[in-house]
């Protein structure tokens, strides 16, 4: 999961310092089922004058019940302003949220920040290059325009291009040991690029995750990095 944010100015006079507003959040979400890797991936985008706990919504809709978090610079970055927003949520949204996030929690968390020294320091960008891996380089300017323009397709690739970056680093972090899952990777980006099929919605996944309708196809519905 990751997140993309812009920085608030306090209020002229103001005696407490900027504050952060989450505009945006991208989730790939990756399970093994019956001997194969699947993938399904979602990216959410604010515009000006959509409340940000809409992006809980959003989230707590797709995301499973239990599972394991990988993430960037989580402790300092990621949970505090995804708390936050929760904070300030209507309490029926919060709740859905706060529970699946408890989900994710409790199955792992992996921040690839951390061997790098201190959460947050290199960016994930200059990070993924080191391995080779493609991440997008955030400026402020960009998604604030993305934000008040309404114009979020250039922003919710960008998360879908960070979420890929975070999966991949994390494969290769786990080394030889599971190259089946840096192979089936590969294969689903591939599907990505030769189709525009549309995402998998919430009761899909739940279908496949549960019953197992869907076991016929190894990624019987490759969503698009527009999703």
């Amino acid at each position: 999961m990751t997140a993309a944010t812009i920085p608030v100015p306090p209020p002229r006079n103001a005696i407490h310092d900027s504050d952060t507003m989450l505009v945006g959040i991208g989730i790939l979400m990756c399970w093994r089922r019956k001997g194969r890797w699947r993938f399904a991936q979602h990216t959410h985008a604010l515009q000006a004058g959509e409340p940000e706990f809409d992006l809980l919504d959003a989230v707590a809709a797709q995301l499973p019940p239990a599972g394991m978090l990988v993430g960037w610079n989580i402790a300092r970055s990621l949970a505090p302003i995804l708390l936050n927003v929760a904070a300030t949520a209507p309490p029926a949204c919060a709740c859905g949220f706060l529970t699946r996030w408890q989900g994710l929690l409790k199955g792992g968390v992996f921040d690839m920040a951390l061997p790098r020294g201190r959460a947050g320091f290199p960016t994930l960008a200059t990070a993924a290059a080191d391995w080779a891996i493609y991440a997008p380089t955030w400026r402020d300017e960009d998604i604030f325009s993305a934000w008040a323009t309404g114009r979020t397709d250039p922003l919710r690739r960008d998360l879908a291009d960070e979420a890929l970056a975070l999966w991949r680093m994390h494969v290769r972090a786990e080394g030889m040991a599971r190259i089946d899952k840096a192979e089936a990777t590969d294969a689903w980006v591939a599907a990505q690029k030769a189709s525009d099929l549309t995402p998998w919605t919430a009761e899909e996944m739940g279908s496949e995750l549960g019953s197992g309708n869907r076991d016929g196809a190894e990624n019987p519905r490759p969503t698009g990095r527009r999703s």
